[in-house]
C-alpha cells in the first residue's frame, strides 16, 4: 500500500467522493448536498484515502449510544483498487481514532461483496434483519467489538 494516505474529508472532496460512490454503488446513493452536509458536522468521522494523490476511497462513521458505538454509514474503494487493503486500512484507522467504540454497520441483503468484506475485517453478522426505509431494502446488521 505504498503511496497511500488518509485524511479528514472536506468540502473540496465532494466531487471525487461522489465519483467513487457512483463507481461502487451504481446510482448515486447520496447526493452532493448529502456529502456537503456530512463534511460540515464535526461529530461525524469522515475520511478519504488517497493513492498517488487521487482519492480512491472513503469512510463515513457516525457516533451513537453516547459515544459507546459508531455506525459505519458508508465505506467504498474504487473497484480497481479493491482487495488492496484500503478498506481495512480505513476501518483500522477509524478504530485507532475512535478508541473504545464498537463499530457497527448495515449492509444490504443482496450486497454479498460488502458482507464478505465486513466478515473479513472481524465484523459479526447478526440475525437481526432491518427493513430500511431509506434504501427500501432488507439490511443485515454487522458489529465489531472495540479493541
Amino acid at each position: 500500500m505504498g503511496g497511500v494516505s488518509s485524511r479528514r474529508m472536506c468540502c473540496g472532496d465532494i466531487a471525487a467522493v461522489t465519483r467513487v460512490d457512483r463507481l461502487c454503488f451504481g446510482d448515486e446513493v447520496w447526493s452532493e448536498a448529502d456529502w456537503d452536509n456530512i463534511t460540515s458536522h464535526e461529530h461525524v468521522y469522515s475520511r478519504v484515502i488517497e493513492h498517488a494523490g487521487a482519492i480512491v476511497g472513503f469512510v463515513v462513521i457516525e457516533p451513537r449510544d453516547g459515544g459507546r458505538s459508531s455506525v459505519v454509514r458508508s465505506i467504498a474503494v474504487e473497484p480497481e483498487m479493491q482487495r488492496s487493503g484500503h478498506g481495512g486500512y480505513m476501518l483500522d484507522k477509524a478504530e485507532r481514532d475512535l478508541p473504545g467504540q464498537r463499530l457497527e454497520g448495515l449492509v444490504e441483503e443482496d450486497n454479498l461483496g460488502t458482507q464478505l468484506f465486513m466478515k473479513s475485517q472481524g465484523f459479526v453478522a447478526h440475525k437481526q434483519i432491518i427493513e430500511s426505509p431509506f434504501f427500501g431494502k432488507t439490511m443485515y446488521r454487522f458489529s465489531r467489538a472495540a479493541k
